[in-house]
């Protein structure tokens, strides 16, 4: 999983600490809040180290954002939803699951992951053929 990582993101791990000190009681509200327009902001561009693996691929402009959605959920489905066996391993059978939930196909998981979370601690004799 740490190797599927850092081929994807080519961006710095640790985040640049503040470059100010806070003097403001902790019971106040920051005055550098969240816009509460609801409106988000465009993400940062990314950088030419962090896109030289969808150059390094041969991905399109247009695919790297599905691209980089499927790779984070890929991650995501075996670490965290499917969790089977070395949780540090990508499963192949994962790829076309997070790949068409990039695309906006949505999937149920509540079945999946509850199965997951229920039948290895049953007895064979409980499981339902």
């Amino acid at each position: 999983m740490t190797a599927w990582i850092k081929y994807w993101y080519r961006g710095p791990f640790r985040y640049k600490k503040s470059s100010r000190k806070t003097v403001r009681n902790k019971s106040q509200k920051p005055k550098e809040d969240s816009d509460l327009s609801g409106i988000i902001v465009a993400a940062l561009k990314c950088t030419e180290e962090e896109e030289g693996v969808f150059e390094d691929l041969g991905i399109a402009d247009e695919d790297m954002d599905r691209s980089y959605l499927a790779t984070f959920l890929a991650c995501w489905l075996c670490k965290f939803v499917f969790p089977k066996g070395d949780v540090t391993l990508i499963r192949p059978g994962v790829f076309k699951v997070a790949s068409r939930m990039a695309h906006g196909v949505s999937f149920g998981l509540a079945v999946p992951v509850l199965a997951t979370a229920y039948i290895p601690s049953m007895k064979r004799d409980q499981v339902i053929t």
